[in-house]
C-alpha cells in the first residue's frame, strides 16, 4: 500500500528551552512523513462463484489487506515522539461483487 500524509497538521511548536532533543509540547502537531510511502503486507480472503447455467455466474469476495501503518500520523503509544513504534496494524477490508460470461455461451464440455 502506499500511504501519502497531506500535510494538514505539521506546524509544530516550539519545545521550552531546555527540552531534550526530539521533544514537543504536542507531538501530534509534528511532521508525520516518515509514516508517507510504501508499506508492505499481507491479505487473506474468501469468496464463491455461483454459476446459474453454463455461462453465467455470479462471483462474491472478501478481503481483508493487513499492514503496518499509522495513517492518522499520530502518537498512538503516548511516549511524547513520532517514530516506528507508534505503527500498528491496520486492517482495509474489500468486498467485491462480479459478473462471469462464458464466451462462447455454447461451447462443447468435455467430461
Amino acid at each position: 500500500m502506499h500511504y501519502k500524509q497531506n500535510g494538514c497538521c505539521t506546524t509544530a511548536e516550539t519545545p521550552p528551552a531546555g527540552s531534550p532533543p526530539g521533544s514537543s509540547p504536542d507531538p501530534n502537531q509534528e511532521d508525520a512523513s516518515l509514516f508517507a510511502g510504501f508499506r508492505i503486507g499481507g491479505q487473506i480472503g474468501v469468496g464463491a462463484h455461483i454459476y446459474f447455467n453454463e455461462w453465467f455466474g455470479l462471483q462474491f469476495e472478501l478481503r481483508d489487506y493487513i499492514v503496518g501503518a499509522n495513517p492518522g500520523g499520530l502518537d498512538t503509544n503516548g511516549d511524547r515522539k513520532l517514530d516506528s513504534h507508534d505503527e500498528g496494524a491496520q486492517n482495509n477490508i474489500f468486498f467485491g461483487v462480479g459478473l462471469t460470461f462464458m464466451l462462447p455461451p455454447s461451447a462443447r464440455i468435455s467430461r
